[in-house]
């Protein structure tokens, strides 16, 4: 007789259940990325805004265009500190999404090690049962080379 774990589609589903929760945890992490990169390139913009700025300053630019640009230098702000506020928001549910994740590794890895221990108790009733058999062929061929 086959080993059967009784437990084995609830099994089935905790795995499930992990697999989907990692790709939810990296998919976060993904999104993360792109923000980050997204703040990066900001800054860039911003710092090269900023050279312009200067220059215009040193060229004695018109004051039209100096205010355009403080203007634009208040929206990069703003832009920079929602992204900033994007990232946080992100990383806290990435946070939680890996408490998450964690929990279904642990539901899942109590349901294998319980498999594993029904495997290894069946293993060794196997082998018991083989043993007892083997034994009973040896001591039934004694009795019969005994009595012929």
């Amino acid at each position: 007789m086959a080993f059967r774990f009784p437990l084995q589609a609830v099994l089935r589903i905790r795995q499930g259940f992990e697999r989907l929760e990692h790709l939810r945890l990296l998919a976060f992490a993904a999104i993360i990325a792109h923000v980050r990169r997204e703040i990066q390139n900001h800054e860039k913009e911003s710092s090269l805004a900023e050279s312009e700025v200067q220059r215009g300053l040193a060229a004695e630019a018109p004051a039209a265009e100096l205010h355009f640009e403080i203007a634009k230098r208040r929206m990069r702000g703003e832009r920079k500190r929602l992204l900033e506020e994007r990232l946080a928001d992100l990383t806290r549910r990435h946070q939680r999404q890996n408490l998450v994740f964690l929990a279904a590794r642990r539901k899942r890895q109590i349901l294998e090690n319980l498999r594993q221990r029904k495997l290894v108790a069946y293993q060794r009733e196997q082998s018991r049962r083989e043993q007892q058999i083997a034994d009973e062929l040896f001591l039934e061929r004694i009795s019969r080379e005994k009595a012929g």
